[in-house]
């Protein structure tokens, strides 16, 4: 059977409704005669026509297989059966997908297979053969010899993942990536797991997820977060967000933004328990911060001598009106306005100049009511006009007795307040230089025109003259005499240091280190307390170093916070076996690294010094046999009083001078070491020197046994005494 186009099947159709007709209308053919008829009009009978039904008068035949080309469904592919399964009009013969209908016979990659029976319908190539049978043709398969129906190919380089050794591409292998399917060519592992960072969820291994971990990279079960600022104190560099660095922070995990440390001990007052660093906790202690490890407190007030602002005198509330650090209880002048207060109208309100409108004995800066008629100068429509009847003729709020619409005169010059130009401030002459009609007595500008006395900084300078209206300077201070005052000018520099006063932690002393040992505020070079411990630099015997208790064990003029050798004894103390005591040649007996001047058992015999009779010479059995005191390995010693030279059983004048005729005249002395002073096992200048310092200045007293007789247990010495 031929299939025609419907072209065709039309022509055909009119040429057989044509026959019927004839035969209709009573033409008698043969049978001859019928099929000799040329349906298509193409001038070859139908019996020979190659197609009958379409007019094809050339009959040309490309593929020779006896059917025109006209109606050829394959044309160039021998079709005789014409045979077409899927009826899309494309012969089998020559269909590239001859079992799926297409028309348009579309092949993108051109591999004759149409893309609607093409697997592969991209990439040419056989789409029924498929090597490891995974549904996907060899042609198109990114994993040719093993199956992989999904395809999948994470980094999407053409190799499919199950044959791909770099499935992330990252340039390392599978089989040793930490992350294959994630890449991360560095492998980094932070928390050195199985998983690289790039796919572990839980980079830090701290249990806690990084999409809820506070620290990612730091591991923190806990989670604790002490500022609440979402970073984990694991990692956070600011744990109590206060402004300062944790490596900074001397209270990292407690606010502080100004870090005071009293006791300089590198942790912050709140939260270092013992801020004075006394050995007494704040909690208990009568003065937490000043250092006063005895607790003194002689008024028995609850607060401790070295911190009371009035040591013998209770008082418990530590009232200071005036904050010159001496309370009222024992200040004699509460307000500092120099006028004692025995005396004084206003013990505790400055007013220097006593002013007392009303003369009761109390002065207008504390008296409530100024003009005494019985009304409080806080509702008194004259505070300084006496109106107890508080009568106000023309209701404008200010009393009759000093309005100037009744014809007052408050300031009692002679000019009633209605005429006066400045009715408050006595000035009969009315003097107005500015003529602004405001006396030159109450005019805060009396050379500038400022009727309405605008003065925002309110230091009684008005705004149109002020050089500074938004800042106090009431002195008008112009060091670089550029009309702007120093109190407001970037660029002035009143100390000449190169540092604007406006930023100069000394703005009148020249400092350009900016130096501020306790960080207050206030440079050294005009601070007269630089370590901030309530003792004047100059009587501070560390005047950098805090030390409020001013302790000084050697007695010389350096405090023992700052002295490098508190017991004078040329030791520094950090190398100094007894810091405290004076050892000058560090003698350690039982060699317990604590020297004979300050062990409680200086030969480690089990006694303590204080009851040895023997204290340098072990003798756990206190042997002594002549019942002398001594026990007997040390019954050889002789008894002297260090400095007492001339041996006269006491330590005065004569001794130095004995000690230098022996030095310098080859004079006498019978007991070398009662000569030796300063106990450094030699006789030399520095021993009558050290005598007379004591003696008469002042200087530490000479080493033990002094001032009562005793022994000499120190290292054996070639200085012995005659018994």
């Amino acid at each position: 059977m031929v299939f025609l186009a419907s072209s065709q099947r039309g022509r055909r159709a009119s040429r057989l409704g044509i026959l019927s007709l004839l035969v209709g209308v009573g033409f008698a053919f043969s049978p001859s005669s019928v099929w000799a008829i040329d349906a298509d009009g193409d001038g070859v009978d139908d019996a020979v026509d190659n197609c009958p039904g379409i007019q094809n008068p050339d009959q040309s035949d490309t593929d020779k297989d006896g059917v025109g080309d006209d109606c050829d469904n394959c044309p160039i592919t021998v079709n005789a059966g014409q045979a077409d399964l899927d009826q899309d009009f494309v012969g089998d013969a020559c269909d590239n997908c001859a079992a799926v209908s297409n028309t348009d016979q579309r092949d993108q990659d051109h591999d004759n297979f149409g893309d609607v029976c093409d697997a592969c319908p991209n990439t040419a190539g056989d789409p029924t053969v498929d090597t490891d049978q995974d549904g996907v043709p060899d042609a198109c398969d990114n994993c040719i010899a093993v199956a992989n129906p999904g395809q999948e190919d994470v980094d999407l380089d053409g190799v499919g993942d199950v044959c791909d050794a770099d499935k992330d591409n990252d340039g390392i292998d599978d089989e040793v990536d930490n992350c294959p399917t994630v890449k991360n060519a560095l492998q980094e592992n932070f928390d050195q797991d199985d998983l690289g960072d790039a796919c572990d969820d839980d980079d830090d291994g701290d249990l806690v997820l990084d999409s809820a971990d506070n620290c990612k990279l730091t591991a923190n079960a806990d989670q604790v977060d002490t500022d609440s600022d979402g970073i984990g104190d694991a990692c956070d560099s600011d744990n109590d967000d206060d402004g300062v660095a944790d490596v900074d922070d001397n209270c990292p995990l407690v606010a502080n933004p100004t870090q005071e440390d009293s006791d300089q001990d590198g942790l912050g007052n709140v939260c270092d328990d013992d801020d004075d660093q006394d050995g007494v906790p704040d909690g208990e202690d009568n003065c937490p911060l000043t250092a006063n490890a005895t607790q003194d407190d002689q008024d028995a007030d609850g607060i401790g001598n070295v911190c009371d602002f009035c040591p013998s005198i209770a008082d418990a509330d530590q009232t200071d009106t005036d904050g010159d650090h001496v309370g009222n209880a024992c200040d004699d002048d509460d307000d500092n306005d120099g006028i004692v207060d025995a005396i004084d109208n206003c013990p505790t309100a400055s007013n220097g100049g006593q002013d007392d409108l009303d003369q009761d004995g109390v002065g207008d800066a504390c008296d409530g009511d100024d003009d005494q008629d019985g009304v409080d100068d806080a509702v008194d429509n004259c505070p300084r006009a006496p109106n107890a009847s508080q009568s106000d003729s023309d209701s404008d709020g200010v009393g009759d007795a000093c309005d100037s619409a009744q014809g007052a005169d408050t300031d009692s010059d002679g000019v009633p307040d209605a005429d006066d130009n400045c009715p408050a401030d006595a000035n009969p002459g009315q003097l107005d230089l500015d003529e602004d009609a405001l006396g030159d007595a109450c005019d805060n500008c009396p050379f500038t025109p400022n009727a309405g006395q605008e003065d925002p900084d309110a230091d009684g300078v008005g705004s149109a003259c002020d050089n500074c209206p938004s800042t106090a300077n009431p002195g008008q201070e112009d060091d670089n005499s550029d009309d702007i005052g120093d109190a407001c000018d970037p660029t002035a520099d009143v100390d000449g240091d190169q540092i604007p006063s406006s930023t100069d932690n000394c703005p009148t002393v020249a400092n350009p280190e900016q130096l501020d040992l306790d960080r207050d505020g206030l440079g050294d070079a005009c601070d007269e307390d630089d370590d901030n411990d309530d003792a004047p630099d100059s009587t501070d015997n560390c005047p950098r170093t805090f030390n409020p208790s001013q302790s000084n064990n050697d007695g010389d003029l350096l405090g023992d916070i700052c002295d490098q050798d508190d017991d004078n004894d040329s030791v520094p103390d950090d190398v100094d076996n007894c810091p405290a005591a004076r050892n000058f040649i560090q003698s350690d007996t039982d060699g317990d690294s604590i020297g004979d001047a300050c062990d409680p058992d200086a030969d480690d015999d089990g006694i303590a010094n204080a009851e040895d009779n023997c204290v340098l010479i072990p003798n756990p059995e206190q042997i002594d046999s002549n019942g002398n005191g001594l026990g007997d390995p040390c019954d050889n010693l002789v008894a002297f009083v260090r400095g007492d030279a001339n041996r006269d059983g006491q330590f005065d004048i004569a001794d130095p001078i004995r000690i230098i005729d022996y030095l310098f005249r080859g004079g006498l002395v019978t007991c070398l070491l009662a000569t030796d002073v300063n106990d450094d096992e030699k006789i030399d200048i520095a021993d009558p020197v050290n005598a007379l310092n004591f003696l008469f200045r002042g200087g530490p007293s000479p080493p033990p046994p002094y001032p009562e007789s005793g022994f000499d247990f120190g290292t054996p010495s070639s200085l012995q005494c005659e018994s």
